[in-house]
């Protein structure tokens, strides 16, 4: 019968321990849930810096006739008189001859490319004179804030051990300093 009572004895002391470790835990875990919900968040700060790249004169990489335009020019008025030209004879007008000619324009497209740029320019003998480029940069610094450890801490423990001088379960609490 003495047995039977001891076991019911450390039972009942099991479950005061086992009460005492759920409370414990409950504890901790509700001290970190407010521990980090207060904590603000890191800062971010983002600059968008921009490098400016300027081609003087670039080089066509490809050249290609696109279409050609036919055009009317008007020739200059050729004054003739008695078989001589303008400046030798009259310049009436009933003497005077005006013409026009049919004129093909070939337009073209260049394609100016670099490893920073690609530019299309068309037309009758295109140039391009210059282009700049300014190219983005964004540089992202993340400030993180690193929390001061606490310097001291309370700790708690179960354990199997010799308590006044026989075997038994023990419960420790205790102090301790980080250095």
């Amino acid at each position: 019968m003495t047995l039977f009572v001891g076991a019911a004895a450390n039972f009942m002391c099991m479950k005061k321990i086992l009460l005492l470790l759920i409370v414990l835990l409950a504890g901790s875990i509700a001290l970190n849930v407010c521990q980090y919900r207060h904590r603000e968040p890191a800062g971010i700060t983002r600059d968008t810096l921009r490098d400016t790249v300027r081609y003087a004169s670039p080089v066509p990489v490809e050249r290609r006739v696109v279409r050609h335009d036919t055009a009317w020019l008007r020739a200059a008025p050729v004054y003739i008189h008695g078989g001589k030209t303008a400046a030798e004879g009259s310049e009436t007008p009933q003497d005077s001859l005006s013409d026009s000619v049919r004129v093909s324009i070939p337009i073209t497209q260049e394609v100016f490319a670099d490893s920073g740029y690609k530019a299309w320019v068309s037309g009758y003998r295109p140039r391009l004179d210059s282009i700049q480029i300014y190219r983005s940069t964004i540089t992202v610094t993340k400030t993180v804030e690193r929390r001061r450890r606490l310097s001291w801490g309370l700790t708690g423990g179960v354990g199997y051990g010799l308590v006044n001088g026989k075997p038994d379960i023990f419960i420790g609490i205790g102090g301790c300093w980080y250095f």
